[in-house]
Formats: C-alpha cells, structure tokens, sequence
C-alpha cells in the first residue's frame, strides 16, 4: 500500500517487488556416504546467514481524484539475518569402477532472526496526491524453504 502524506487512507492498487538476498552462510556440514554398487550420501548443514536484502518496488496506483499512476523504482536495503538449515540427500550409481552418477535433492530452510523490511522513510512521488510512503512491511518471510534437485557425475582418482 501506498500511503500519501498528508491523507487518512492509502491509495489502493499494486505493488511488484523484485528481490536479491546477498550475503554469507556460515556453518557446518555432517555426512554420510555408503559405499555400495548405489551408493547413498546424506548430509545435514546448520548455520547462520549473515547478509542483506535489497527489495526494488514499483506500483501501479489510483489517486484520490481516481486516475491512475505508475509510480518509478524505488530501492530498499535492509540487513537480513537468519538461521539456517540444510539437509540434502543423493542417490547414485556406479557406472564403472571410478565413475559415479547421482540424483539427489537439497534443501535450504531459513528462519529469520532479524526479518528484513521496507524502509517507509523512502519518498515516493503519488501522482495529483503529492508524495507518498510505503509500509514497513516485511519483505521476506520469518521462514523461507528453498529445493534444489541436481544431478552429478562423480570421477574418483
């Protein structure tokens, strides 16, 4: 929502917001291979990351008169803090007596210690209503899942 300055109700409309999370994953990995003619691997990381969220929003806006505005992109930074975990599973084959081939499935799931949000002292230009501020509203969940399948081929020396 987009609130101007100055009036009781926010204008109604849309917002997009593209999002790019950066920073370092600190941690530790435990795991364990079976060898065998498939051999499993499973692996379990815990950590914390450390990094910042940068949220790039435009809107799409009615002015209180009723005509309608884009407004320009604006950008938030705010720092981003969470817990992390990462369980992961493979299951392979073995092709020949130094190659492996694998599937496996990973995950990452962060829960936030410092959630990131919008920062509302950014001003953004509303059209016939003057200037206008975004809420402070949360740009990423208190709790995110992430999957990534893969495939590997693996050549042992």
């Amino acid at each position: 929502m987009l609130g101007p300055v100055g009036y009781r109700d926010p204008l109604g409309g849309t917002a997009s917001d593209a999002l790019r999370l950066g920073g370092i994953l600190a941690g530790v990995t435990v795991g364990y291979h079976v060898e065998q003619r498939f051999p499993l691997l499973f692996r379990l990381g815990a950590g914390a990351l450390i990094g910042q969220m940068r949220d790039e929003r435009t809107g799409r806006f009615r002015t209180t008169a009723g005509e309608w505005f884009n407004t320009a992109p604006a950008a938030s930074f705010s720092s981003a803090a969470y817990l992390y975990v990462a369980p992961e599973a493979r299951l392979g084959a073995r092709l020949a007596e130094h190659f492996e081939v694998s599937v496996g499935l990973k995950m990452l799931i962060l829960i936030a210690l410092d959630q990131p949000r919008w920062d509302p002292s950014i001003a953004i230009p509303a059209s016939s209503d003057g200037v206008g501020t975004y809420q402070p509203d949360a740009v990423m969940g208190d709790a995110v899942l992430m999957i990534a399948p893969g495939v590997s081929l693996r050549h042992d020396f």
